[in-house]
Parts: C-alpha cells; structure tokens; sequence
C-alpha cells in the first residue's frame, strides 16, 4: 500500500540549495523580494495552508516546533527580534513616536511583533487574499516589515517565536533612505508625509536634493487592503458560564451615574461574581450606596479617604476573588450581553485581554483601524477584562498616576512588554457620558480634550506631565525628541473648514512661546518624576 503523506506546510528557502523538508513542497528563491514574491505566486495555490520562509544560515527548519506553532492561535509566527528587525524602520518615530507597538519586547520571550523577518516566517497563505507584498521595495526586511505593519492593522495575529530558529542571526541592518521613505509615504496620509521629510531635514538626514528628489516624483499610492478575520481554533460555542468575573469600579462623587450602572449590571446575561465599588468620594459629600437594593449582585464596597484612581483601583484588585478582572467607568451605560462579549473574546484567544471600545455622544469613530477585530494597540479601564494572574506578573497600577492620566495605557504597555495578547473587539460596545464633574476632572485632568482643541480656536491642548514621564519611562530619546515636535504640530491643528484652519495657524503661532515654555515646563517635571517613580505595589495573593 502506498504511503500516505500529509501535506502541510510549503518551503521558500533561501542560502544553500540542499534542504531535507519532509512536511510538503519546497522552492529555493534568491533573497529578492521579486524572486520571494514570485516564488509566493507559485505557491499560493497548493493544498498546503501554510508557508514557511527560511534562511539555510539559520541551520536546518526544525520541523516539530514549527508544527507545534500551526496548532497555535496565531496566523504569522517569526524570529524578527532575533534577527535584526527591532529598530525598523526608523521612519515611523516621525509620525508614531508613543505608539505602544513600536516597543519591542524581550527578543527571547513569546511575543506580540508585527516586526517580521523574512528569514524565518511561518504564515497562513489566506492572508495574502488580503494583504499583498508590497515590490516597490529595494530590500525583503522593509517590504515585510511593512507587510506585518499592514498585517497588524488589519486584523493578523502576529508573533515573534524566539525558539523557532536554531541559531541566532544577528544582524543590524544598514538604514536604507529609500525604503524608509517609501514606509511613511505608501502607509500614511500626505501631510504626514511631508511632515517626515521636513523633520528628516531638520536633523540632517536627508539633504535638500534627496528632500527635492523626493517631493518632485509621484507619491506612493496607500494600498487599501482588506480586513483579515482570524480563525480560532477554540470552539466559542461553549459559553463562558464557569468563569467568575469580578467588577471593579472606582467611583468619585458620581452618585447618580454608579446606581444607573449597578442596575444594568443586575440585568447582565452573565453575572457577575461580585462588583466592587471604591468610593472616594470626600467624607462631607459622601452618600451611601444602598447595596442591598441589588438582589442579585454580590456588591462590595470599599471607602478610601485619600482619593486616586492607581490606589482605588489596586485596593480592588487585592480584594477581588475572580478569575477575570472587568474594568469599568462609573459612567458608563452597558449593554445587556457585556460580560459575556468579553468572555466569549477572552475564549476565542486563550490567555489574551479583552479590549472593547467607548463610544460618546457627539463623537463619530471615524478611524477605520477600530472598526473591526485585531491585536490592540490601546488599553482602556473604562471597557476591559483582564485575567486576574496577569497581575502576578506585572505588578498593580503605577501610583504615578494617581491623580494623573494614562495609568491605562501604562498597564497595557506592561501586559505588552511581558507577552500578553491584547484583542480588540468592537462590537464590545460600552456608552460613555464622560460626566463634567468627578473622576480625574477633580484634580484639573482631562479638562481639556483631544476632541476639544481641534474644534475650538483658543483652546490648544500640550500633553500632560504624566504623558511626558510615560514617554520618558518607555520610548528612546529619539521618540521623545519627535513626541515633542508632534505636540508642537498638534496645536496648529483643526478640524475645522480652510478659514478656521487659517486662524488657528495664526493663533498658535502667537502662543508658540507659551506652548514651547509649557511643554519645557512640564518635560523637567516628569524628569523629576523619573526619580521617585514608578512605584508599582507587588500583586501577592495566591491565585486559585
């Protein structure tokens, strides 16, 4: 009888011509990226879903680790940070200086990194009915890195699989001009565009004849790729019943708000194990909760005398006796099926958080990255459920932010850098009324929004102290140095029609001094921040 072979996964391999692959085809390609791409066509169309990209200095493809990784929920697996592909491209500090997913985690640790190297690859081929490479490209590393930029926008799990090759190839790539440019000008809008090349002219980069050079031929054209739906392999039809989720809610002086709230969570398909309610709200203007109004919650509620959202919330957590940790605003409206959306996206990717997203009235979500599933690049408490061991992990809530904003995004950036999938569903939909008075607003914050200042002429909004000091923790001194050109450009910025546009540039241009002394002003503060923080209480309760 003859044998039966299996085919699952095809074989591009560059380097030496001899290779022993058993799992499927293969097909030896110069490292091109024409020749990869050509070789990709002729593969696109065989039984195997899968393609694995390999260099032969890497050794040989150890092919039960890579199996192993088409068991997993992910769609691309690499070796990007092993291999170089950390530091590209350089070219998007200029226009995402803080964006969470230009960190680059411990290259020796399982890892969210849209940072792949063609050089060791493993990737469904469905996803190229969506996303394409790109040729235009003089070198393999830009034109995947911008493939797994695209990917990650779109809706590609990615991960970086340090044990995937057998020896590490380390190599620093040279800094190409025109791939870099080409990155910023085939991926973001015109005014971005420009906005690079004057700042690479600002900092000697690129010379006035390259700047010309490039500002006379035709711009790229941005690919509008499809959106990729991931498949899990875990079967959602088992609901999520047997996990407890316990609510943790701070609260200040948002009375009316925390009852409306308490009554639609008594009203969830999935209860929840309890809600924790942290009322800081000042002993002269505190009110009691009636808990017992609600029948069918487990309420619990702590007083805390010296306000902070970090210690409210932290005071929670060390309280909570759930499995899974949802956050949530004192203002928000929930609807009926919330705690089970969340669950129901914690089981389609085991072991990741839950993002949802905030709508609020008046304010269209008109950015189309967050209109459909896909890795996080943000971490909201007013809408997230978060598995309570992941605290065992990354410590509690940094009390630099107490009273000060992005002690959100400080945790996401932690959950990130240790290894954890964020995932982003918005159908997971909360209301925020992102109420005038109470919360943050007490101590002068987010008094001022983004929204705001692009709406209104005289109000010009600079980043606060605590986003200074984020950035300084976290970023290279080149993103801070751009987070802070950006923050100038912001405050020349409108979304109004061309004469609004016109008298904001004239506006802005009158305040400059203040602007440039404000944002001095709060940059030596968040530096002295630097040297009593961060302060992140230890998580230190057994996990059942």
């Amino acid at each position: 009888s003859q044998l039966h072979i299996t085919i699952l996964i095809d074989l591009i391999y560059f380097g030496k011509r001899d290779i022993n692959w058993s799992l499927g085809q293969s097909l030896y390609s110069k490292y091109e990226i024409n020749s990869i791409i050509s070789a990709i066509e002729q593969f696109i169309n065989t039984d195997s879903p899968w393609l694995l990209l390999w260099d032969n200095i890497l050794g040989p493809p150890l092919e039960k680790e890579i199996k192993l990784l088409m068991s997993e929920d992910c769609d691309i697996s690499h070796g990007g940070l092993l291999l170089g592909m950390g530091d590209l491209p350089k070219s998007i500090n200029y226009v995402l200086p803080n964006w969470m997913l230009t960190l680059n985690p411990a290259s020796d640790q399982k890892s969210i990194s849209w940072k792949i190297s063609p050089r060791a690859c493993l990737l469904k081929k469905n996803i190229f009915n969506s996303i394409t490479l790109r040729s235009e490209y003089i070198t393999p590393e830009y034109a995947f890195i911008d493939f797994g930029y695209r990917c990650i926008r779109n809706g590609v799990i990615i991960q970086h699989v340090p044990n995937l090759a057998s020896n590490n190839f380390n190599n620093e790539y040279s800094v190409i001009n025109h791939d870099e440019t080409l990155f910023i000008e085939s991926n973001f809008s015109s005014r971005w565009y420009y906005w690079f090349l004057f700042r690479n002219l600002l900092v000697g980069n690129y010379k006035i004849t390259q700047i010309i050079r490039f500002l006379l031929k035709i711009k790229s054209k941005i690919l509008i790729d499809k959106t990729y739906q991931s498949e899990s392999i875990v079967n959602i039809s088992n609901r999520s019943n047997y996990k407890s989720v316990s609510i943790i809610i701070p609260t200040l002086n948002r009375y009316n708000y925390l009852i409306n709230l308490l009554k639609q969570i008594g009203e969830q398909s999935i209860l929840p194990l309890e809600v924790i309610i942290i009322d800081q709200t000042p002993i002269n203007d505190r009110i009691r909760i009636e808990t017992e109004k609600y029948h069918n919650l487990v309420v619990r509620l702590i007083l805390l005398d010296r306000p902070g959202q970090c210690s409210a919330r932290n005071k929670g957590l060390e309280m909570a006796k759930g499995e899974y940790i949802l956050f949530c605003d004192d203002d928000n409206e929930l609807p009926e099926n919330f705690i089970e959306q969340h669950l129901m996206n914690i089981d389609y990717y085991k072991n990741s958080v839950s993002c949802g997203v905030s709508s609020e009235a008046g304010i269209k979500q008109t950015n189309s990255d967050y209109l459909h599933s896909k890795i996080s690049d943000v971490f909201s408490t007013n809408n997230s459920l978060v598995p309570k061991k992941i605290f065992k992990e990354i410590g509690l809530f940094d009390l630099a932010y107490d009273r000060a904003i992005r002690a959100d995004k400080d945790l996401g950036i932690r959950m990130y850098l240790s290894g954890k999938l964020l995932y982003f569903n918005p159908k997971i939909i909360v209301f925020h009324h992102r109420s005038p008075t109470g919360g943050l607003r007490t101590y002068n914050q987010r008094n001022v929004t983004y929204d705001m200042s692009r709406k209104k002429l005289f109000i010009i909004s600079t980043p606060s102290i605590s986003e200074f000091y984020q950035s300084l923790r976290y970023f290279s001194i080149e993103q801070n140095r751009e987070m802070i050109w950006s923050s100038i450009l912001g405050t020349f910025a409108n979304h109004g029609n061309k004469i609004i546009i016109l008298l904001q540039i004239v506006i802005s241009t009158l305040y400059l001094p203040r602007i440039l002394w404000l944002i001095r002003k709060k940059t030596l503060i968040a530096k002295k921040w630097l040297n009593n923080f961060p302060q992140i209480p230890q998580y230190n309760k057994p996990i059942e």
